[in-house]
């Protein structure tokens, strides 16, 4: 998933070319989903790639600010627009704090398969009050997150119990390696463990992967079927 961390000047580089291939991947999750939708009239598929959808935009926020960042570290900053400059970094992650929650509300909203918009609507007023009201918003951010990919995955993982879905499975699997991924990166972000950062990615681009490999599937199945 997206993160906030911090990191050594050298790591800016390697950081944003994964926050692009994050982003790249987690539009197209969003774009098959939604032609599963379409062909299905499934609204957890369209939901699934709402959720996806909410999470490429956190992606390219981040990628909009490290880009930023590094754009006029390399050409010198002035001590009057550190000011304004700041401002635009916080407006920014707020806005990713925010779509980053949205995406994972609604990817937790999905597996519970209810149409209750008070449950959907009373999970985002407390994942958000609990990292806005926050003293280490760093620490809740990957918790909460942790929680709900815990959560998800779960669910995923027991409907393939009931179902033996192999779809099901890959999702399931995929949300896991999500897990293990915010886990490891809450590490790096909060207790300097650098040499998680890799390990961390990996699992990530696994997660991706391995969910975009169960739409194509879903979508190959489909359209033999027609």
């Amino acid at each position: 998933m997206t993160h906030l961390y911090i990191m050594p000047d050298w790591f800016f580089e390697l950081n944003l070319l994964f926050e692009i291939l994050f982003a790249i991947f987690t539009a197209a999750i969003a774009y098959y989903s939604i032609k599963i939708y379409k062909l299905s009239s499934q609204e957890e598929s369209r939901n699934f790639g709402w959720s996806f959808g909410f999470l490429s935009l956190s992606y390219l926020l981040l990628v909009f600010l490290n880009s930023a960042f590094m754009s006029l570290m390399a050409s010198g900053l002035r001590a009057m627009e550190m000011d304004s400059i700041l401002g635009l970094r916080n407006f920014i992650i707020v806005a990713y704090l925010l779509c980053f929650i949205v995406g994972l509300v609604t990817l937790f909203y999905t597996t519970l398969k209810t149409k209750s918009l008070r449950i959907y609507a009373l999970l985002l007023a407390l994942c958000t009050a609990a990292i806005y009201f926050s003293c280490n918003r760093s620490v809740i951010i990957y918790l909460v997150s942790s929680i709900l990919l815990f959560f998800i995955a779960y669910n995923y993982l027991s409907e393939y119990k009931r179902n033996n879905n192999k779809n099901t499975l890959y999702v399931g699997l995929g949300m896991s390696f999500l897990f293990v991924s915010n886990i490891l990166m809450g590490f790096v972000g909060n207790y300097i463990f650098y040499n998680f950062y890799v390990i961390s990615r990996i699992f990530e681009i696994a997660a991706y992967s391995t969910i975009m490999f169960s739409l194509i599937r879903i979508l190959n199945y489909g359209k033999k079927k027609k």
